[in-house]
């Protein structure tokens, strides 16, 4: 009798962990995580005071994630530009990848901007949602402005929202185990394509200064409007 007792709950266990395994593959585990390191900052330039926040919070840990068309992290920040001179404060923002394992663009992003004050613009829009690319890099997100503000705080919010859509007909079993860490950057200055760059306009002319640091010139003016993904 014991015999048969000690064999039912052999197998009863044996069932029991059996199903933990299939149901953990089922399902499929996924580890995100995204990593912002500081919840506000502070850019001090020549051209006044620029201050980000981060309202959601300096850390997010995310697990157990699950294909779905609603995103997994959302991210609100804001950039509040002060200062008392007639120069404009010129931004970036990036979005950094500190890790990421999962395949290129099973993840994706968008952002939402506000210009809350009506001053200067903001990073622009990001509706349609973009893929991320694998692996560590900066993904650049836009250029931002503060016109003279005359010593008054100025506003720019924005969203960050990022998504692991379940797609149809695609294999997201392979992207179990993966793991993302990144966090937002906020820089002085203009960004283009290829790099950083100081920028100011003055009396219709713009200028600007290149990597070398040679202080540079041209009489047009236009923003970049388009974001770009390196």
């Amino acid at each position: 009798m014991n015999k048969v007792i000690k064999t039912n709950i052999f197998l009863f266990l044996l069932i029991l962990i059996l199903l933990i395994t299939i149901i953990s593959f089922s399902f499929a585990y996924f580890n995100a995580n995204i990593l912002s390191n500081e919840t506000n900052t502070t850019i001090t330039t020549g051209s006044g005071i620029m201050e980000i926040t981060y309202s959601s919070g300096d850390v997010i840990n995310i697990t157990n994630v699950f294909p779905n068309n609603n995103p997994f992290v959302i991210k609100e920040f804001t950039i509040t530009g002060k200062n008392s001179n007639d120069e404009n404060m010129h931004y970036h923002l990036l979005l950094v990848l500190d890790e990421n394992t999962f395949r290129s663009s099973a993840l994706t992003y968008t952002l939402k901007s506000n210009n809350i004050d009506d001053n200067g613009y903001t990073v622009p829009e990001i509706i349609t949602q973009t893929g991320i690319k694998t692996d560590k890099r900066e993904i650049f997100l836009g250029n931002g402005m503060f016109t003279p503000t005359n010593n008054e705080d100025k506003v720019h919010s924005y969203t960050l929202k990022l998504y692991f859509p379940k797609i149809e007909n695609f294999e997201h079993g392979i992207d179990q185990g993966k793991i993302f860490k990144a966090h937002i950057e906020t820089r002085d200055g203009w960004f283009h394509r290829g790099g950083h760059i100081n920028a100011e306009l003055r009396g219709g002319i713009f200028y600007y200064q290149d990597s070398s640091g040679s202080p540079r010139y041209i009489n047009t003016f236009r923003p970049i409007l388009t974001p770009l993904i390196p």
